[in-house]
């Protein structure tokens, strides 16, 4: 009502008594056109003038809101992002400079907050929940001097959910499933890989998985802390602490057998290791309690001293800390590069063996990329003068062909075709059954033999692993 008649002034032939509606309608066009009422090639520019003075004042209001320390939802838990100190810390600010300006130039907070004034869902208050939790903790566990990237779980939490405005109304009651197809098409959209990888595989059956990076444990956790208390128009969304939250979660699961409840509880079981992680380091989880632990805690453990359970727990820790620091190595391109080439470096053969069953182990992480250049790595060591590393390096190069195709592991809606690959495992079969058996002439006859004679093990491999 603030605004209405300066936008009648400003499209006087477009007297319209559902400006709200139709400004959401505006705004949901810019991210996810095909889910919109509204064309946006049908809109005058009077009207897109006053739709876009109306999100250009809701903006400034929104702001306002942030800082208000009103009793809403929105109030109590604002989306904020990272300060300009924290992103001048970030390794890789590109990527995270190009989601915040994405949010700006398409309006994204905005749209979410009048879908919920249009459509009542109270969706934005999950999101803002999530990311005040992934926050909250990440800028700990950063204090702490673990290698978590503020970049990366900020845009992911802000994020995560942004498939959901996606849905199309036909889709309504599969948006659960969908949301992630649409979240995972609006950041390839824009070019954000690495956020987006994290953003899209939030749900706890990722958890499935042996090995996450740091990033992915803290959404996923903070995703399942903030849920509704109950369903219908009076859903009132609500943090929950770890235990209480597995309950909620239960009750509403879709056709919940014995087999099913087991199976939510070991990924409950991930969750509750990692809580008790954070907690053993310092960390504060209590988001009631919001103050932020700065400092390592002071406490040595004194393994030979513990009896029972305690030592079960501390293995447990040992192995998460060993894994995050892993999985930090393989974030992305860079850092395997950088891998790699200690690898290269390394002389005494029972360490370059180490380094292999690395690549064996956590190979079904890597991506595509990342296992491409694996995969040339690996055909280098073909001419190792240890046969142990010959024959382990052909058969990783047999298992890296055989997982290279990725499997679309989220719904997809109906008439949704996915496009092909660029390249296949077949397609890198065939490149590496040429560089087998006709290694290039420049090599020596002695290295020629031995990427030869390295064949049987690299196709052995490949069928043992087939699916």
């Amino acid at each position: 009502s603030l605004c209405q008649d300066i936008l009648v002034d400003i499209d006087k032939k477009h007297n319209s008594t559902n400006w709200l509606y139709q400004v959401f309608q505006f705004a949901l066009s810019k991210s996810f056109p095909e889910a919109a009422d509204l064309s946006v090639k049908d809109i005058s520019d009077n009207c897109r003038k006053a739709f876009l003075f109306y999100l250009e004042i809701l903006r400034v209001i929104l702001k306002f809101q942030k800082s208000s320390g009103d009793p809403t939802f929105h109030g109590k838990y604002p989306l904020n992002f990272l300060t300009s100190e924290e992103k001048s810390k970030l390794e890789n600010p590109a990527e995270y400079k190009r989601f915040l300006k994405a949010l700006n130039d398409e309006y994204i907070y905005e749209m979410m907050k009048l879908s919920q004034e249009v459509l009542k869902f109270n969706t934005l208050d999950h999101i803002c929940g999530v990311n005040w939790i992934t926050l909250f903790i990440g800028r700990q566990l950063y204090n702490l001097g673990l290698p978590v990237d503020l970049g990366r779980i900020s845009g992911a939490a802000a994020g995560h959910d942004i498939g959901k405005y996606g849905c199309k109304d036909i889709e309504a009651e599969r948006t659960p499933y969908l949301h992630y197809y649409y979240t995972d098409m609006w950041f390839k959209k824009h070019n954000i890989s690495y956020i987006g990888h994290i953003a899209v595989n939030h749900s706890v059956w990722d958890l499935e998985l042996e090995n996450l990076p740091l990033e992915s444990l803290i959404l996923i956790y903070s995703d399942f802390r903030v849920k509704n208390t109950n369903n219908g128009p009076k859903a009132e969304m609500r943090i929950f602490s770890l235990k209480d939250s597995f309950q909620v979660i239960l009750d509403k699961l879709d056709n919940v057998d014995e087999k099913k409840r087991k199976r939510y509880y070991r990924v409950y079981e991930k969750l509750k290791d990692f809580e008790d992680y954070m907690i053993n380091l310092g960390v504060n989880v209590d988001v009631e309690n919001k103050e932020i632990s700065s400092s390592k805690k002071d406490r040595k453990p004194h393994y030979p001293l513990m009896q029972g359970q305690e030592v079960i727990q501390n293995i447990k820790f040992l192995s998460i800390e060993h894994n995050i620091n892993l999985m930090h190595e393989l974030r992305d391109v860079s850092s395997l590069n950088s891998l790699l080439e200690l690898a290269r470096s390394e002389k005494d053969w029972n360490n370059l063996r180490e380094y292999l069953q690395i690549f064996n182990e956590y190979s079904t992480y890597l991506t595509q990329k990342q296992k491409m250049i694996t995969l040339r790595y690996l055909y280098e060591q073909l001419t190792h003068p240890e046969d142990e590393i010959r024959r382990r390096s052909a058969k990783l190069i047999g298992l890296l062909i055989t997982s290279f195709d990725e499997d679309y592991r989220k719904e997809i809606p109906q008439n949704v075709t996915l496009k092909p690959p660029a390249i296949t495992s077949v397609n890198l079969l065939e490149r590496y059954l040429k560089y087998f058996l006709q290694p290039d002439h420049k090599k020596i006859a002695l290295h020629q033999s031995r990427i030869t004679n390295s064949t049987e093990n690299m196709i052995s491999s490949l069928f043992s692993n087939c699916r």
